[in-house]
Parts: C-alpha cells; structure tokens; sequence
C-alpha cells in the first residue's frame, strides 16, 4: 500500500469489482490514510454503526450509516455543504448504488 498516497482524494474515482473483491477494504483503508490530513466521510449504508468504536477512530474520519437511499444521500449532500476550498471533505461513497440511481 505505499503507492496509495499518491492518489489524490479531492479527485473523483472509483472502485469497480465483483462481490468479495475488497472494494469496500480498500476504500476504508484509503479512507483513513486521507483522513489524516483532511476530514474525510465514509457513506455505508451497511455499517453496524455510526462510527467506529473509539480505539478504532482515526481523527478526521467519520462513517455514517444511514439505512435508506433518502437518508444516504442527505448525507452526501451535506457533506458536500461541509466542503470548501479551505476544510476540504473527501466522501468515500460505499455501496452508491444504493441510493446512487
């Protein structure tokens, strides 16, 4: 994983694969490597919880768990009114498809 640093994450992208190809591992890893020098969202709507338990937290990096594609988006939006050029966020948008459509 020392070439992930160079990936930009105030750029779009996108992590395509089967089920069980590590999709959703990566993108957290991702996640919390950017969440180190800016704030950073994970959007699951599969997570068990709203953030990770607090030996787990990395400063910067939040997880939502919204369980409707309504909800999911609220919260995509609002990280986007989050964001300016001065405190960017980077969202990390697991499972899009879901509320995506």
């Amino acid at each position: 994983m020392n070439d992930l640093p160079n990936l930009d994450p105030g750029a779009r992208g996108a992590i395509w694969g089967v089920s069980g190809s590590g999709k959703s591992t990566i993108a957290r890893r991702l996640a919390a490597l950017w969440a180190r020098g800016r704030r950073v969202i994970v959007i699951d709507p599969t997570a068990a919880t709203a953030e990770p338990p607090p030996r787990a937290r990395t400063p910067g990096l939040a997880t939502v768990g919204p369980a409707t594609p309504q909800a999911c988006a609220d919260a995509l939006l609002q990280s986007f009114l989050q964001s300016d050029p001065a405190h960017p966020v980077t969202v990390v948008a697991d499972e899009a498809p879901f509320y995506l459509q």
